[in-house]
């Protein structure tokens, strides 16, 4: 049941275009989703930027603006950035990702309100009284956590 996830990013020209449509034949034969991010020195696009980006938009997944950022550095390292809103469903990047049971998306677990829907969600579990994050998702490698689902 989990979803799987890749994230290319990258600060200028890609050094293995080469590889791209065979590594995106191979990803989409599993399923993943690919993100892709370029990272710009300066708040204005270059023409380093923009051809990074004509090379990685491409090979993310569709829609392609849903899977595709431009941010300059400051950018990638605040609050807003798509690192920090990976698991967020509200974002981009995050709803694309999360799952749960509010409409094939995961949401924050405290939102479950009945034991039967948190427990419907596989990052949360039920504690007598609400909804929170499972231990599982905070505490335990893949492996183990895959046993418990």
């Amino acid at each position: 049941g989990r979803r799987r996830a890749v994230y290319v990013i990258t600060d200028g020209q890609l050094q293995d275009q080469a590889y791209l449509e065979d590594a995106k034949a191979k990803l989409d034969s599993v399923s993943a989703e690919v993100f892709g991010i370029v990272v710009r020195r300066f708040a204005s696009h270059t023409k380093v930027d923009t051809d990074a980006e004509e090379a990685l938009k491409p090979i993310t997944s569709s829609p392609h603006d849903k899977h595709f950022v431009n941010v300059d550095m400051d950018e990638l390292a605040s609050s807003s950035s798509p690192l920090t809103q990976l698991c967020d469903p509200a974002t981009d990047f995050g709803s694309s990702i999360a799952m749960g049971v509010a409409g094939g998306k995961h949401q924050p677990c405290n939102a479950y309100t009945t034991k039967k829907n948190c427990m419907k969600d596989v990052g949360c579990s039920w504690n007598q009284l609400s909804c929170g994050t499972s231990p599982c998702v905070m505490h335990c490698n893949e492996t183990t956590c895959n046993q418990d689902v």
